[in-house]
């Protein structure tokens, strides 16, 4: 893939093959921050997977006609361990990436921003 920084040559699948890849291009710090993002990440992933799409509606009757249906269904301890960090953290499914970059403490300048 060519990107603007140069040709990022790296296997689908290879943790460490992007990892390096990562690292020659933007620095020692952009896998570390690769890192930061996919924690940060993990969350918004887990509870975004447990619920269809349609139902990651940010309007009003969104808890009504379409969570509802699925809360019973996920897992109380992930949402107890994930859903009030996603609120303070101001992530929400149908919001901008670059909030869950921020809660990654990604910086604007990085390769992954």
């Amino acid at each position: 893939m060519y990107v603007p920084e140069g040709h990022f040559n790296v296997r689908s699948g290879s943790k460490q093959a992007f990892g390096n890849e990562l690292s020659r291009l933007g620095g020692e710090a952009v896998e570390e921050e690769w890192r930061a993002l996919l924690e940060a990440n993990r969350p918004l992933a887990e509870i975004v997977g447990g619920v269809p799409p349609i139902a990651l509606r940010a309007d009003a009757g969104a808890v009504q006609s379409a969570l509802l249906p699925y809360f019973p269904k996920l897992d109380p301890k992930l949402l107890a361990r994930f859903g009030a960090e996603l609120l303070l953290k101001g992530i929400d499914p149908s919001g901008p990436f670059s909030r869950v970059l921020c809660a990654a403490s990604v910086p604007q300048d990085s390769l992954l921003y």
